[in-house]
């Protein structure tokens, strides 16, 4: 203090406030929630009465953002991102084929024990049927051989379709 004359204070921060903010109890500013960004904070001093010859102070200041909202931090996650979902889709293709290539090696299985099975029952009663008709007085024996033959190739590939239809058969292709 010097006589009736007071000592003031004044401040203002480039972008944010648009004039002057007078105090006289306290020598501080306070901004609360400033957005990332560069600013001009200025400051004066002044006798009451006598701002024309306030001494004035000013200096630039850069408000970071925070690590999580910045470009690089963005990028990052981003590249991330695609990498996982790149090889989320590659292991699922990878699935798709292993999937793919035991279906293959089951149908490979089903074909050789449906031609194992049926092919050489149905050349066996060929066989049988032509025997008899070279030899027409051993028919009969002939006939009911290639008949027990026949049923037993009709058993052997009830029993493949039986598996192929069965819950478990089903549950062992699908993996699971």
């Amino acid at each position: 203090e010097t006589g009736s004359h007071h000592l003031r204070w004044r401040y203002r921060l480039d972008g944010l406030d648009d004039g002057w903010n007078e105090t006289a109890d306290h020598q501080s500013a306070n901004y609360a929630n400033l957005r990332p960004g560069r600013y001009v904070f200025h400051a004066a001093a002044f006798f009451q009465g006598e701002p024309r010859k306030a001494a004035t102070a000013s200096f630039a200041l850069v408000l970071a953002p925070p690590f999580h909202r910045t470009w690089w931090f963005i990028t990052a996650t981003a590249f991330m991102l695609a990498v996982m979902v790149f090889m989320t889709m590659k292991y699922r293709r990878r699935q798709q084929e292993k999937a793919q290539e035991v279906l293959w090696q089951e149908r490979q299985r089903i074909a050789r024990d449906l031609h194992d099975t049926l092919e050489q029952s149905t050349l066996a009663v060929r066989f049988q049927i032509q025997a008899a008709m070279r030899q027409p007085a051993a028919a009969p024996t002939v006939l009911a051989r290639a008949s027990q033959m026949l049923e037993q190739g009709l058993a052997e590939a009830r029993g493949l379709i039986w598996a192929l239809r069965s819950e478990e058969h089903n549950r062992d292709l699908a993996g699971r």
